[in-house]
């Protein structure tokens, strides 16, 4: 097995927020100095770590020593620091990371700007004692945990539990979100804070797997035995993760490797992050979705169409590129290749727009900014979290491959071709979004519509992974829906003939379909069929129905015709949330099986008519007129012996007898 050097651990998609560290073997189960948990130390370092004051005065570095109250952090590619709290808790701050320590009392705080931390406390705190990470849109206490954070961008966090629960608050919460929200282990958090479209903060909870884990701290996992005894104590294949570190670290140096090639230098400013003193958390500014992408001290080159992929390419070896159109909204044609090396910075400013050919590619290794409109007709491959920012709409009949983050401020519209997102990638879309007879691929990472989606002619499956704050619509597609989060409810549609419509059946087997905004929760037309199990549909207002129109519902093994359910026929359970649909009421179930059984008018139109004169005949035929004796009785005074006779037939006294 290959030593650790400097160069060894390297991670552009960081995350977890825990508590652990030291040089080499990262976790140690024991060291020999107890240090209070109020004093914190630097314990280790490996590359260049670099240590200033408050004014940004460079404080000598070296190992124990002690971090004051306003001490900066900064580590350069291929770097690590260690931060000691005591014999049992420790912080690792990967490489390419930036952070402030601030102290008061017994309660310590870790301000990142850059990068990620990684913790593992294999002791809970005591009583007195806190350990809190902060970035610039949440806060998250750890307490005998196993965490990791990262700064995605100015605007987004994220929280990973690889052991225990965490509660994590949004700085500028909405709503529901005042107290913050329970990470558990296996889920990771994205924290969103407020945007220039003017959205409060939010929380959005996602499932962890293996393979979303870092691959510095999959390295970790397979440097410490006693870190990988209690993850795979918790449930975790800690297997897959020892087997696949060193090649998936491997991968991550090559990546990195690139953007220091293209003159990093030495700030190790990672893109899209801001200054370690710049002001993020004291209200100060939060910076836009993106980050510069830019390396300190870059000069900037303008240009002026027409200039062609290759020059542009060269600029950007050595300068960020502002390009400008000689006409309105004249497009830069990629016809061949053009890429966007890591650490550089490309605008296409002015309302340009960019072209991407036919069998033409466009690689997004920094960060691309498109004032206009991005026509993709070939192959986009982004793999940068610093941002391709489309300020206007994409239009893709081609491929793009999603390995970082993408933001369309318009629509976003996928008719033909495919595209995916890959690991950690993430894919943000303010308007109406539409995918038309397209492959696709939410992958694990994020993808978020702010507006409403419609599905075309597409199979596939959507996940946890997958928000649509608006109404997911599926017109002639299949879709099993095993998760995610819908706002304005879904509905589904099969066109034939262009105008005859016919419905086939969705499936609901996980996450939520909300009912907000005043949409109703679930709207299905005539042969629908809606396969629902228990807990999958919430509602926030019990004035919204939980599912209204014609059509089928199954659920629990029974169907229902949804025309028939009335309102207090569905069973829920009250949550902070809302009320979630548990099932249908037995009683009132049974009740409209008897309705259905109930013979139809038309059914009773059909029945022989009956002539009542007729009927009142028959009825009367053989009956004996008034005062008229009935057949075969004795007619009034008819052989009856008088007073004092005996019947015929009786025994008569004899003579004489009394």
């Amino acid at each position: 097995m290959r030593e650790r050097g400097r160069n060894l651990i390297r991670c552009g998609a960081a995350f977890a927020v825990s508590c652990c560290l030291l040089a080499g073997n990262v976790f140690p189960a024991a060291a020999d100095t107890s240090v209070s948990g109020a004093t914190m130390r630097l314990s280790s370092r490996e590359g260049t770590v670099n240590v200033s004051g408050k004014g940004g005065k460079a404080v000598a570095a070296f190992d124990n020593m002690r971090l004051q109250s306003g001490y900066y952090l900064e580590t350069e590619a291929a770097s690590y620091a260690g931060l000691a709290l005591d014999d049992v808790k420790a912080v690792k701050m990967d490489e390419l990371s930036k952070g402030e320590i601030r102290k008061k009392g017994k309660q310590l705080e870790l301000l990142l700007s850059e990068g990620s931390l990684l913790c593992d406390v294999t002791a809970p705190l005591k009583g007195e004692e806190s350990l809190s990470i902060r970035t610039s849109t949440m806060i998250t206490g750890i307490r005998g945990t196993v965490v990791y954070a990262e700064v995605v961008d100015s605007n987004t966090s994220r929280v990973c539990v690889l052991e225990g629960q965490v509660l994590v608050r949004p700085v500028n919460p909405v709503e529901g979100d005042r107290n913050g929200q329970y990470i558990e282990k296996g889920r990771q958090a994205l924290i969103i804070g407020p945007d220039r479209m003017e959205r409060k903060g939010e929380i959005q909870t996602l499932p962890l797997t293996e393979t979303d884990i870092a691959p510095y701290v999959l390295w970790e996992i397979h440097e410490n035995e006693e870190l990988a005894r209690r993850l795979r104590e918790a449930g975790w294949d800690v297997d897959w993760m020892i087997e696949n570190a060193e090649r998936l670290l491997r991968e991550e140096e090559d990546k990195n490797s690139q953007w220091a090639e293209n003159g990093q230098g030495t700030s190790g400013s990672k893109p899209g992050g801001k200054d370690i003193h710049t002001p993020l958390f004291n209200g100060g500014d939060s910076g836009s979705d993106s980050g510069t992408g830019t390396q300190p001290g870059r000069p900037t080159v303008e240009l002026t169409m027409p200039v062609s992929p290759e020059t542009i390419e060269e600029k950007l070896r050595t300068s960020d590129v502002v390009l400008h159109s000689a006409a309105d909204n004249n497009p830069l044609i990629i016809d061949n290749s053009l890429t966007v090396p890591a650490g550089s910075r490309l605008e296409l400013a002015g309302g340009m727009g960019l072209v991407v050919g036919t069998s033409a590619a466009l690689q997004v290794d920094g960060t691309l900014i498109v004032d206009g409109n991005l026509e993709n007709r070939g192959t986009v491959t982004n793999t940068s979290m610093n941002t391709l920012d489309i300020k206007g709409d994409y239009v893709g009949s081609g491929t793009l491959n999603n390995k970082g983050r993408v933001v369309a401020n318009g629509s976003f519209m996928q008719e033909g071709g495919s595209f995916q997102t890959i690991g950690q990638g993430r894919l943000e879309v303010e308007r109406k979004a539409v995918i038309d007879n397209a492959a696709f691929d939410f992958g694990t990472g994020t993808t978020l519509f702010h507006g409403d989606l419609t599905v075309r002619n597409a199979d596939g499956e959507f996940g946890d992974n997958l928000c649509v704050e608006g109404m997911l619509s599926l017109e002639d597609s299949s879709i099993l829906v095993t998760g995610g989060f819908y706002g304005g409810g879904i509905t589904a549609v099969k066109k034939q003939d262009g105008e005859n419509l016919t419905y086939e059946e969705l499936n609901l087997e996980g996450g939520k379909v909300f009912a907000e905004r005043g949409v109703k929760g679930v709207i299905f037309a005539e042969n629908y069929k809606l396969n629902v199990q228990s807990g999958i549909l919430e509602r926030s207002d019990d004035r919204i129905p939980f599912i209204t129109g014609t059509g089928i519902l199954e659920m629990d093994g029974e169907e229902y015709k949804i025309e028939e359910l009335t309102e207090s026929m569905f069973e829920s359970e009250e949550t902070e949330t809302g009320w979630v649909l548990t099932g249908i009421v037995q009683e009132q179930k049974k009740q409209a099986e008897v309705h259905t059984s109930i013979p139809l008018q038309a059914d009773a139109e059909k029945l022989p008519d009956v002539n009542e004169e007729e009927k009142e005949l028959q009825e009367g035929e053989n009956l004996p007129e008034e005062g008229e004796p009935e057949e075969g009785g004795n007619q009034e005074g008819e052989n009856l012996p008088e007073e004092g006779e005996p019947e015929e037939g009786g025994n008569q006294p004899e003579e004489g007898s009394p």
